[in-house]
């Protein structure tokens, strides 16, 4: 999703993503809001989470589908 912000960001406004489809929307943000983003320099640890779980819960519910 990064590289799809920085290709289709604007300046200003949250970009709504699709994930069926990858359509994206610019949606003004409003400037009443602000918004911060910050680097905790945190590593990921999907192994400790139920992340694999998760995703192999969610792709045998659509394999049944």
């Amino acid at each position: 999703m990064d590289e799809l912000f920085s290709a289709n960001g604007n300046n200003g406004h949250a970009l709504f993503i699709d994930c069926e489809n990858l359509a994206t929307e610019s949606v003004k943000v409003p400037d009443y809001l602000n918004i911060v983003i910050v680097n905790s320099y945190y590593p990921r640890k999907l192994v400790d989470s139920e992340y694999n779980q998760l995703r192999v819960d969610c792709e045998q519910s659509a394999a049944k589908m």
